[in-house]
């Protein structure tokens, strides 16, 4: 109960509707938990920007709600930094590189851009030119990530600045490493169809406002069913604040045909449920717009869709065998069953610790048939 006051509690505050601080949130514990809900929602510097907000709350909320601001405003800059030597590469390079999800929001939505908090930048590129990205990461100082187990259409490329502090690029090929997503959000298209993103470089270019406003509904619906990391701690949830915060800004912005490009795509793909959830969730939290027509024609076509069961699926197994089925041939059947497979020996290692000193083909035995087992659970 605690958790869902302070959550309307913030809400309202991002409004702006500066409410009164409860006479009852004395002591640590009520502390601990506000600063720990605004850095789960990731809005400590959009409340830091609207002081009459922060005026009558506690000097040690205030103080580390501040605290949390100018650390988002110091990654901004330093991760600005690496993103600006990357495009400078592209561009000599002569690669095309779009930004997605978070850093399109930053750029495009915000102002100013470290008020979208996020840990990462999406970056998507052709297929037929990873070779040459690759090397225009390694000479921005970039250095390839272990391979995530089960990713097949992205890479993590990580930075070290001199303050030690970490960033990281996950360079995408296709949109979405779920061949049952990448349905509703080809690359093609999305390549297709970028715009200009000249606040962060002359040479970015950045997803459309559709198709970053489905990308930011298929994130929340994926972290609702399958959780959200704060720290150490999964967090099943998909209600929070940044993300209604992303939502209402596009949604502000939308002209005519921005609401109807959505509403079409949406129709076309079967994602009207999800788009709709979405756009529902931000007027509730931040009174975010939603002409009645648009909401209307969406609400008619809210059928289970393969994508909208794929979201809401906590299974990973099943979701597995859902992007098995929609791989497009043979030959990416078969790297998706290698990748599952044969995982790196550090993915075991860290799978099976009461293993620690066994050969790596024991590792590999146990791996096979405890997911052939579960496989044929599923599907029996």
């Amino acid at each position: 109960m605690m958790r869902t006051a302070v959550d309307d509690f913030l809400a309202q505050a991002l409004r702006g509707e500066a409410p009164s601080w409860p006479h009852r949130w004395q002591g640590s514990a009520a502390t601990d938990l506000i600063v720990e809900r605004v850095q789960f929602h990731g809005i400590a510097l959009l409340l830091a920007d609207m002081p009459a907000a922060l005026a009558a709350w506690p000097d040690d909320v205030r103080a580390a709600v501040m605290d949390e601001a100018r650390m988002q405003v110091l990654w901004e800059d330093l991760h600005l930094t690496m993103l600006r030597h990357v495009f400078d590469g592209l561009r000599d390079a002569r690669v095309t590189g779009i930004v997605m999800k978070g850093t399109a929001l930053a750029y495009s939505v915000y102002d100013p851009p470290a008020g979208r908090r996020r840990g990462d930048t999406d970056l998507l590129v052709r297929a037929d030119q990873l070779d040459r990205v690759r090397i225009v990461l390694r000479q921005a100082g970039l250095v390839a990530a272990p391979t995530i187990f089960g990713v097949m259409y992205q890479e993590a490329w990580q930075y070290e600045t001199c303050i030690n502090t970490r960033h990281t690029i996950d360079l995408h090929w296709r949109v979405s490493d779920s061949a049952v997503l990448q349905l509703s959000c080809p690359a093609g298209e999305v390549l297709a169809q970028a715009l200009p993103l000249p606040g962060l470089h002359a040479h970015a270019l950045a997803s459309s406002p559709k198709h970053t406003f489905i990308q930011t509904a298929f994130n929340r619906a994926l972290h609702k069913s399958q959780g959200y990391l704060v720290g150490d701690i999964k967090v099943m949830s998909g209600d929070r604040l940044i993300w209604a915060s992303d939502f209402d800004r596009l949604q502000r912005q939308f002209s005519d045909d921005d609401w109807a490009g959505l509403c079409q795509l949406a129709l076309a793909r079967g994602i009207a449920a999800i788009v709709l959830d979405a756009m529902r969730f931000a007027r509730a939290a931040l009174g975010a717009p939603l002409p009645a027509h648009i909401e209307h024609g969406l609400a008619a076509h809210t059928e289970d869709s393969g994508a909208a069961r794929y979201l809401a699926e906590h299974d990973h197994v099943k979701r597995y065998l859902a992007d098995f089925h929609a791989l497009p041939g043979l030959g990416e059947k078969l790297g998706m069953i290698r990748r599952l497979t044969f995982p790196s020996s550090g993915h075991l290692r860290d799978r099976f610790p009461d293993m620690a000193g066994w050969p790596i083909v024991a590792l590999y035995l146990r791996w096979m048939w405890r997911n052939w087992r579960r496989a044929f659970s599923v599907s029996s």
